[in-house]
């Protein structure tokens, strides 16, 4: 905490004059997208913000149940959609972030979404869509076992995991910019939490996982992008 205390800002890279971080990652050339429903094109259910917040409890366990590209959709677009690009390095979303830096990067582990094949993607808030980066039909039971096999992991039919790109923070916050990263990734899971009652879904947040593992299965190296917190999604059998 001392070594992320103010003040700090008088030296930061954005003072500097430094080039900025770019809003995403870097994509593989081989990467194939997937557009996604645009948000108001479909409707959900309306629920109050007291409801979905009582309709959330910390269960670990979810049934085998689907969800379709519209669900997707809608909570990735909660999650972290862009509604305005301001400039090249700042970006209006749906969710707070400190220094409006937005850090995160949202990876999807799927195993049950009609209308596109297992394995890991990434979204994309620029355009909205899905990149497929690794097709892979066992992909759920490796990053159970990253998960310290958690069956909400085995059963979801997609489980988020954020990263961070911490740079992104540290470019205008300084060190402070560390703090950042991890509030952002709860504001991103609780938006998660509260978007996926309209859609009668749960959410298992997983704080408890194997880092090397984890950035290995996603692709990251660890130290520009490491792996911060995972959530299954699905729905609880006999609910619905």
């Amino acid at each position: 905490m001392r070594a992320t205390s103010y003040p700090d800002m008088a030296t930061t890279d954005q003072l500097r004059g430094l080039p900025h971080p770019t809003l995403e990652q870097p994509l593989p050339p081989d990467a194939r997208f997937f557009p996604l429903p645009q948000p108001g094109s479909f409707e959900v259910a309306q629920v109050s913000v007291q409801d979905a917040l009582d309709w959330w409890e910390p269960s670990g366990f979810l049934g085998r149940t689907v969800l379709d590209l519209v669900e997707l959709s809608h909570l990735l677009w909660y999650t972290q959609g862009i509604r305005e690009v301001v400039d090249d390095s700042v970006t209006l979303r749906n969710v707070p972030s400190c220094g409006n830096r937005h850090p995160l990067e949202t990876y999807l582990i799927v195993s049950g979404v009609g209308g596109i094949p297992e394995g890991l993607y990434r979204y994309l808030p620029s355009r909205h869509s899905l990149a497929l980066l690794k097709p892979d039909t066992n992909l759920v039971s490796q990053f159970a076992a990253a998960c310290m096999n958690i069956p909400a992991v085995h059963l979801a039919p997609v489980t988020f995991a954020w990263t961070a790109v911490p740079y992104r923070a540290v470019w205008g916050l300084g060190n402070r910019g560390y703090r950042g990263v991890l509030i952002d990734a709860g504001y991103v899971c609780q938006a998660l939490i509260m978007s996926a009652a309209a859609l009668g879904c749960e959410v298992r947040p997983i704080d408890l996982f194997h880092d090397e593992l984890a950035n290995r299965l996603l692709g990251c190296d660890g130290t520009i992008e490491h792996a911060v917190l995972m959530a299954a999604v699905g729905k609880r059998e006999g609910r619905l």
